[in-house]
């Protein structure tokens, strides 16, 4: 049963507060996903601890959890969206053998050849001026 499927099948036993929690987390399942439960009160105009107590009520073991399965829904549920196309089109890079160093060592290029066309003196003259900002 997905986050989702949860939320709505506990939804009416919800009190007022926890549903209006529940509506903001099946309308913005990205937000809850990376904010605090503070935050997710304020948006739903209750309290933190009221964004704790829905969580019991759906049967998470806390907030946690409940970031926990948004994140897993937005990954696995939404495959066909862009999020899980692009992270889909990475899965090959990660089998593929030595790809830490391969990347270190395209990295490495790229860091010689900018060193190689950098003007040393305009190079001195601004981190000076850097390091000399009370402000950057």
């Amino acid at each position: 049963m997905t986050i989702k499927e949860r939320i709505e099948q506990h939804f009416y036993q919800l009190s007022k507060s926890q549903q209006k929690v529940a509506t903001v987390v099946l309308n913005n399942p990205a937000y809850i996903s990376t904010h605090a439960a503070a935050e997710i009160g304020q948006l739903a105009n209750t309290s933190e601890t009221t964004v704790i107590r829905f969580c019991y009520a759906v049967g998470l073991t806390g907030f946690a959890q409940l970031q926990k399965e948004i994140t897993k829904f937005l990954v696995e549920d939404y495959a066909s969206s862009t999020l899980g196309n692009y992270v889909s089109s990475k899965e090959v890079l990660f089998k593929e053998p030595a790809l830490c160093e391969k990347v270190m060592r395209q990295s490495s290029a790229k860091i010689v050849k900018i060193a190689e066309q950098m003007d040393e003196l305009l190079f001195k003259t601004t981190t000076k001026a850097m390091h000399d900002a009370k402000k950057i």
